[in-house]
């Protein structure tokens, strides 16, 4: 037999207990969006407690009504999270949008996922206008290590940009990677070479030029960022699957990056798991040379690392930066020279006009990558008209084949 005052407790009637789970919900909410916790630790000290300690409560303590207790608690929370976001008090309310879009940027990570979010955002702009409401940009997982793509502080950016600037001005270039350039060019061209000879032998010529455009422009940012590791060309392509991993890890980015709290569970499903450690061990596995090898070459890691500041940025911040330059200046890179090489072989009028303005200035090739190059290169019009327009900026794929 409980004490009297137990038992008036859990003899409390259910409009009573309707009360208390509507006042903890909305409590329970505001915790929630004030503080934004995406750990499981404290996201279940939240969701947990609270219904365990109500479902105790109602005149019945039987396994439906427990469920139904935490069922209610929880749609209750997503209900105060709908009506507030679809409320005139919402600090976006006087933006137009789709109310789906007010609600949740789930609508957006599956349309990335798909690899449509280009065409459903313009669909938007084209029935509310150039503003419109789609949710919050300005989300990143706390606590995790940020690349500087990823900083939207301009305090925090621009202090982080100040390594990058060193490593990416004009003398850097000119002094330390123009030699790690110039032999991989001279290593596609001897691919390149071989090919032409192999045709002219009477053989078969096919050059997957995304294939090789990828593997050059993975080389270069393997030597210039590490010092080396990748080795894509001599192999012949991507023999550590890398660029595959790649795309699978962008695809899961793209979508996830709508709703970053879910990285930390979905890290925690083994296939997405698998996933992410393929990809950081053949992304990070040159970095992790390079760190534990050590060099006095003033590679762009020398760089990012900032290894002469009294305060250098942490490993994991290195590491984020590391692979985000690795990708950024050689999976874009790729796409447009890919683009260039499409452009200029559907017109070969527009490919004559460059082949003579590069004889022109270049007769007798470039030997010495120099100011003297740089001068002459920066004066060649079609050249730079060409990367100007090397591919058409996001359109449709309708819009895209109608160009070509």
């Amino acid at each position: 037999m409980y004490p009297v005052h137990l038992q008036t407790l859990y003899g409390l009637s259910s409009r009573v207990v309707w009360m208390l789970l509507a006042l903890s919900s909305f409590i329970t909410w505001r915790a929630f969006k004030r503080l934004e916790p995406d750990k499981p630790l404290p996201v279940a000290f939240l969701l947990l407690p609270v219904p365990c300690f109500l479902s105790t409560l109602g005149p019945s303590q039987s396994l439906p009504a427990t469920v139904g207790t935490f069922g209610i608690f929880y749609v209750s929370i997503l209900a105060w999270t709908v009506a507030y976001r679809l409320s005139p008090w919402h600090p976006l309310a006087q933006f137009p949008g789709p109310k789906v879009c007010r609600v949740s940027k789930a609508v957006l990570a599956w349309q990335a996922y798909k690899g449509d979010l280009h065409r459903y955002v313009r669909g938007l702009h084209e029935a509310y206008g150039d503003m419109v409401r789609i949710g919050w940009y300005n989300r990143v997982t706390p606590g995790t290590p940020t690349s500087l793509v990823s900083i939207r502080d301009p305090i925090v950016h621009k202090s982080r940009r100040r390594v990058w600037d060193r490593a990416f001005s004009p003398a850097t270039i000119r002094d330390h990677w123009k030699g790690h350039v110039m032999k991989r060019v001279g290593q596609l061209v001897d691919h390149f070479g071989r090919i032409a000879q192999q045709k002219e032998r009477g053989g078969k010529a096919v050059v997957d030029l995304n294939n090789w455009m990828t593997s050059f422009t993975y080389d270069v940012m393997g030597d210039v960022t590490f010092g080396g590791g990748f080795e894509m060309m001599k192999a012949g392509g991507d023999r550590t699957g890398m660029t595959e991993a790649l795309q699978g890890y962008n695809i899961m980015h793209a979508a996830l990056a709508h709703i970053p709290w879910a990285h930390t569970y979905v890290r925690l499903l083994p296939l997405a798991a698998a996933a992410g450690k393929r990809f950081a061990s053949i992304a990070l596995a040159p970095l992790m040379t390079r760190i534990t090898e050590g060099t006095q070459v003033k590679d762009l890691f020398w760089f990012v690392a900032d290894e002469e500041s009294p305060t250098p940025p942490s490993r994991a911040t290195v590491k984020a930066d590391g692979i985000m330059a690795v990708v950024a200046g050689s999976d874009t890179t790729a796409t447009t020279l890919t683009a260039i090489w499409y452009f200029l072989l559907r017109n070969p009028i527009i490919m004559q006009l460059l082949e003579e303005e590069v004889d022109a200035h270049f007769a007798d090739g470039i030997e010495q990558w120099g100011d003297e190059a740089m001068r002459k290169m920066s004066g060649m019009v079609r050249l730079n008209a060409i990367m100007s327009v090397r591919s058409p900026p996001s359109m449709n794929t309708e819009d895209l084949l109608e160009l070509s």
